[in-house]
């Protein structure tokens, strides 16, 4: 474990030292690194190759004409360096991790920061936030999604897909554990749990004390009362099945 460490240390290390930031995901592999790199790709597999010792292979994928992925073999360890040459603001853009608070931590050479400061949240919120596995959705664009949905309103592709990878990204950290909670846009968000997180620890999703609305306990779509292990999507106190929404999305 300690050459493991010493490795992914030495990798993040040089990558810093070239102007890159590390992006801290939540659901992060051990052996993957994502990086936003400032030059060309060549020169950081030159320093790679002169600066990281005992490696037994190093190999250059091309994914497009912005991104690629570096595999490392160091003491029979891989390490895959996803490597994009794009700007910080970009990358906020055109990635869905970017619209969730746990995944807002960067790091620079020397230091933790956020994109641009683009939300009023410290970084020591987002620090016990996520040792304590909750998350919340940063962005008011969810809305309409059930008015569309319930008035069976055609929705663009583009729309659909926008919608679904945000939702489907949300389960992933549920499904490792996390709790979605209302923190950032409160009455404003959405929200995905599982059922009996919703039944037992309402005041901690929706941030309020005693709470005394009596929560729906069937779909609103296929009207079949929930199970403890249902994961459930929630907007304006109305609950929905995550398979029924993301069926509703594709139909």
């Amino acid at each position: 474990m300690d050459n493991y460490y010493n490795n992914y240390n030495n990798i993040s290390n040089l990558l810093l030292s070239l102007d890159s930031y590390i992006i801290k995901d939540a659901l992060e592999n051990a052996y993957v690194i994502k990086t936003l790199i400032t030059y060309d790709i060549d020169i950081i597999i030159k320093i790679f190759k002169n600066y990281i010792q005992q490696y037994s292979d190093i190999n250059l994928s091309q994914i497009d004409k912005f991104t690629n992925i570096v595999s490392i073999i160091i003491d029979n360890q891989i390490f895959y360096i996803y490597c994009y040459n794009y700007s910080l603001s970009r990358y906020y853009y055109n990635s869905t991790e970017c619209y969730f608070d746990c995944n807002l931590i960067y790091i620079k050479y020397n230091s933790n920061y956020f994109i641009f400061n683009h939300y009023s949240i410290l970084y020591n919120e987002i620090y016990y936030r996520r040792i304590n596995r909750k998350f919340c959705y940063l962005v008011d664009n969810f809305q309409n999604i059930l008015f569309l949905l319930i008035r069976n309103t055609k929705i663009s592709t583009t729309l659909k897909n926008y919608y679904i990878s945000k939702i489907n990204y949300a389960q992933k950290l549920i499904l490792n554990g996390w709790i979605m909670d209302e923190y950032y846009l409160r009455d404003k968000s959405w929200t995905i749990n599982y059922w009996i997180n919703y039944v037992t620890k309402l005041s901690v999703i929706k941030l309020k004390n005693n709470i005394k609305n009596k929560i729906e306990n069937k779909c609103i779509f296929c009207n079949i009362k929930f199970n403890n292990s249902d994961i459930i999507f929630n907007i304006n106190n109305l609950y929905i099945h995550h398979k029924c929404i993301i069926n509703k999305l594709y139909s």
